[in-house]
């Protein structure tokens, strides 16, 4: 087996287990504001090895369809998934504070974040020209996400858990995201 084939996969496979952590962090009962600083960390490392996985493929020349597969479907579960279970999680801890956001809202939000990702990800995977993306790329969008949220936590929080009015305003801004991931301008690829 030659290792200098798999470097880019590897990067990838980073990526998506990175993504995994953090909603298995996420999602898990009980968490405290410690793990879910983490959680929002691990999103924005992602974000670094999504960087430079295609970056290595092609220097190395090792550019595959199966890598662009497992690019699509790990920018999914890092950058669409993972940080709309963190922004749930965020509202789920601050959510004890009285007054309530409408939970069908907080999970149209979180439901509609993945779903423009995944919609966003096939337009390019299926776009004649590449030089350009059409709406922001969801790795920008689940970065920004997760660097909001982990900002928030930190500036704002001191470490601890938000207000309610801060984690809906982050609500607002991953449904933001959202429609910007699904939006029609043209944005030069780098």
């Amino acid at each position: 087996m030659n290792l200098r084939t798999h470097i880019a996969n590897i990067l990838t496979l980073t990526n998506f287990t990175l993504g995994v952590v953090s909603i298995l962090i996420s999602a898990s009962s009980g968490i405290g504001s410690i793990p879910y600083l983490w959680s929002a960390l691990l999103i924005i490392i992602a974000a670094f090895t999504d960087r430079f996985d295609g970056k290595m493929a092609r220097k190395l020349n090792t550019v595959s369809e199966l890598g662009k597969e497992l690019d699509s479907l790990s920018d999914l579960v890092s950058f669409g998934v993972a940080p709309a279970i963190l922004t749930w999680r965020l509202y789920n801890l601050t959510a004890n504070e009285g007054g309530t956001l409408p939970t069908i809202i907080l999970y149209l939000v979180v439901l509609f974040f993945p779903m423009a990702g995944a919609l966003r990800l096939a337009k390019f995977n299926i776009q004649d020209d590449r030089s350009y993306f059409v709406g922001i790329p969801i790795t920008l969008a689940g970065g920004m996400t997760a660097l909001i949220n982990l900002l928030l936590m930190v500036f704002i929080g001191h470490g601890q858990p938000c207000s309610l009015a801060v984690s809906m305003l982050t609500i607002i801004v991953t449904a933001i995201l959202g429609v910007l991931m699904i939006s029609k301008f043209k944005l030069q690829k780098r």
